[in-house]
């Protein structure tokens, strides 16, 4: 016969390992564990479930799984010849024999589900794994819509304003009577152009910064091709290089600070408007955007 509570337990102190630490491997309660080390199989499931667990004990240990087994099912199932020879009829009605006795307490044990211990963990990931998923595509939604809503505000975007330019002094025609008449001169000031970025070098290197405030759209291209288009969220930072000259169009330009080189130029413009700039080693140039065609003349 062998001890089998009493070999589980002094296998378990020789390898140095504490209860809780096979409960966590084998996701046995140590109720259950500490019921096997002292023969006390009552306290187990019953059925299949006490030999599972035993075997499952001693293959962790090293021990002898089946012959393990084989004798705690010996122990928890009675033999066949430990039933009475002689049993008595049962009395029948109507000359239909009864059905022998039937013991609740074992049917409720045979019935009885008992829950493995690592489901309610199993059920909170599950949860918690379908508000992740939730929770980003809201995000998502959220970020095109963002996205969406700053691209198609078409106001009309600041500009430098224009130096008004004098109108054309009108010259008498000459007569032959009277000597050409100089065109009188305008005290209007002269036109200055809007600063330009200087000339960009096309080898140069170029590097540029963008720091978002606010949910903004961003196009950034260089030489004529785009490098990307994004959509970038609040306190967000976005690098990048090119070489000559880098043209970045921005959705939102009061909601974005630009670094150049390492030299902040801050916004470009309010926030709610389009701007496109132009940044070069030398500089910055912000870029106008083409002029609306006029208005056909009223034939009337």
């Amino acid at each position: 016969m062998i001890a089998i509570g009493e070999t589980l337990r002094r296998e378990r102190l020789r390898r140095n390992l504490g209860l809780q630490e096979i409960s966590e491997e084998l996701k046995l309660s140590t109720r259950f564990l500490e019921a096997m080390e002292t023969d006390q199989f009552d306290r187990l499931p019953g059925g299949v479930f006490t030999k599972s667990f035993v075997r499952q004990y001693a293959r962790y240990l090293g021990l002898d799984e089946d012959g393990m087994a084989a004798e705690v099912a010996r122990l928890v199932e009675p033999p066949p010849d430990a039933l009475p020879v002689e049993t008595k009829p049962h009395p029948s009605v109507s000359g239909f024999p009864l059905p022998p006795d039937v013991s609740w307490d074992r049917i409720s044990d045979s019935v009885r589900v008992r829950w493995p211990n690592w489901l309610p963990g199993l059920a909170l990931v599950v949860v918690v794994t379908l508000i992740c998923s939730g929770g980003y595509v809201w995000w998502q939604r959220a970020e095109r819509a963002s996205a969406h809503t700053a691209e198609p505000r078409t106001s009309a975007p600041v500009q430098s304003t224009p130096v008004a330019t004098p109108p054309p002094a009108v010259v008498p025609e000459p007569s032959a009577e009277a000597a050409p008449t100089p065109a009188p001169v305008s005290d209007a000031p002269p036109q200055t152009a809007a600063p330009k970025a200087v000339a960009a070098d096309a080898g140069a290197p170029l590097h540029v910064e963008l720091t978002s405030r606010k949910y903004v759209w961003v196009r950034a291209s260089s030489n004529g091709k785009i490098l990307f288009t994004v959509t970038m969220a609040p306190n967000e930072t976005r690098s990048v290089d090119a070489t000559g000259s880098l043209e970045v169009r921005l959705g939102n330009a009061g909601g974005v600070d630009i670094s150049l080189n390492g030299k902040s130029i801050g916004a470009v413009g309010p926030e709610g408007q389009i701007r496109t700039v132009q940044l070069t080693p030398g500089g910055f140039n912000i870029v106008a955007p083409p002029p609306k065609p006029a208005a056909p003349a009223d034939p009337l």
